[in-house]
């Protein structure tokens, strides 16, 4: 139940909450699962944060029950202008254009998040395979 709603994110810290988020999904799952922080990462309002964690789950849900993923890394780079949280998988990725024109509510989701944080999702194959998914957004959103 943590990984629901992890009590770090309720505390306002997004970078403990997505720590723990890849420790457990590390112990759960049994695979390679990373957490890297670039930049300084500002910690954003309560919203702000559950947005971004909640794309990065779905993210990650979605590299392992659809991806088959066994190595996923979510990394925050946090920029002067633009910070972005992203999830690369490795597993057998999917082509964008058809899952979006699917009955399926995932990518919709991720999308009205990312909005929601006033930024932009980015899905697009991972080159040695899998996905990744990316939400870019203004560093300078509502704190």
């Amino acid at each position: 139940s943590r990984m629901l709603y992890p009590v770090e994110l309720e505390k306002g810290d997004l970078i403990a909450a997505l720590e723990e988020f890849a420790n457990q999904t590390r112990g759960i799952y049994n695979i390679k699962c990373t957490f890297n922080v670039h930049g300084d990462y500002r910690q954003k309002s309560e919203l702000v944060n559950t947005h971004l964690y909640r794309i990065v789950q779905e993210a990650v849900h979605n590299a392992l029950t659809h991806g088959k993923a066994s190595e996923i890394g979510i990394t925050i780079e946090a920029g002067e202008k633009e910070t972005s949280v992203a999830v690369v998988d490795n597993g057998v990725g999917f082509v964008v254009e058809t899952v979006a024109e699917g009955k399926g509510l995932g990518l919709k989701i991720l999308k009205y998040r990312a909005n929601e944080v006033g930024g932009r999702l980015a899905i697009e194959k991972n080159p040695p395979g899998g996905m990744r998914i990316e939400c870019r957004f203004p560093s300078r959103c509502p704190p």
